[in-house]
């Protein structure tokens, strides 16, 4: 590794010297750390005197939310769901997760616990209930900050995801318009039966060759009309 040479005199009265000097672009790791060796020599009355002192130094940027991570997630009762939560930063972010600013994992008495923290720093909650509903809080830390990310979870009351939810509702819509238009159609056929009927009933009791006629005519004026 590269060094800095340089001199500095000892003020008047004192026995240490504080010096200062700009750090050039280093490479940065995953950890952040660095070592650095300071070295001190000088002479006295002929005899050389030295002082190594290695001093560890941090090196990086704060924690930084990845964007693109989903900010809502949905969900069923009782199914499982993960809540994804990526920070970037030198050294690398250790992730945490709050609920309603309550600190996660909760474990019960076995040691157990339905909010389990998997390795890359999403929360998984293996079955939402109705307390899940709510607003989930992701916190990336490392050296210099701590970046928090709120997250929601949806937790549909029933069996079904609300996604299936929508789509189940768009289905009743199209069956009430498929009735309402069935409907619409058996009105008009009543309207044109009982307008035949009439017209029939005008040509005497029976239904003959003329009567025939009359009623294919009306059809046709019938059709022409409401066209």
């Amino acid at each position: 590794s590269s060094g800095i040479n340089a001199e500095w005199p000892l003020r008047p009265g004192s026995s240490t010297v504080e010096l200062s000097f700009p750090i050039g672009p280093l490479f940065l790791n995953e950890s952040g750390k660095h070592v650095f060796t300071c070295l001190a020599s000088n002479q006295h009355r002929g005899v050389e005197y030295s002082k190594i002192r290695e001093i560890e130094g941090i090196v990086g940027y704060p924690a930084q939310w990845v964007n693109g991570t989903w900010p809502v997630v949905e969900t069923a009762k009782g199914e499982s769901a993960v809540l994804a939560c990526q920070f970037s930063g030198i050294p690398k972010p250790v992730v945490s997760w709050k609920r309603n600013g309550v600190s996660l994992p909760i474990v019960d008495d076995k040691g157990n616990s339905n909010h389990v923290l998997q390795k890359d720093g999403a929360l998984l909650v293996a079955s939402a209930a109705n307390s899940d509903h709510t607003m989930f809080t992701c916190v990336g830390t490392n050296g210099f900050n701590s970046a928090p990310k709120d997250i929601q979870l949806i937790v549909a009351s029933g069996v079904m995801s609300v996604a299936a939810a929508s789509g189940l509702g768009i289905g009743i819509i199209l069956l009430i318009c498929f009735i309402l238009l069935i409907m619409i159609l058996l009105y008009r056929y009543q309207r044109r039966k009982k307008k035949v009927d009439v017209a029939v009933s005008h040509n005497g009791n029976g239904i003959d060759s003329g009567g025939l006629l009359l009623v294919y005519c009306y059809f046709q004026l019938d059709n022409s009309s409401s066209d």
